[in-house]
């Protein structure tokens, strides 16, 4: 299972313990970090993609300059 796939399914767990939840404070607490949880996702995610394209960038870069030798 992906780390993608993990974090969906624990957000989405969270927010079903919310919902079900006749405490205010603690579905407020607990619908805040399903959303830390989806951003979490996110960020790592994109920090991912930018690793992978600053390494075709400088992949791209010695293929350039082994052609100009």
């Amino acid at each position: 299972m992906s780390a993608i796939t993990t974090t969906l399914n624990a957000a989405s767990q969270v927010q079903n313990m919310a919902a079900g939840t006749t405490n205010e404070r603690m579905a407020f607490t607990l619908g805040g970090l399903s959303i830390v949880l989806v951003g979490l996702m996110v960020y790592r995610e994109m920090s991912h993609c930018l690793r992978e394209q600053f390494r075709e960038h400088d992949r791209q870069n010695v293929i350039a300059s082994d052609r100009t030798r």
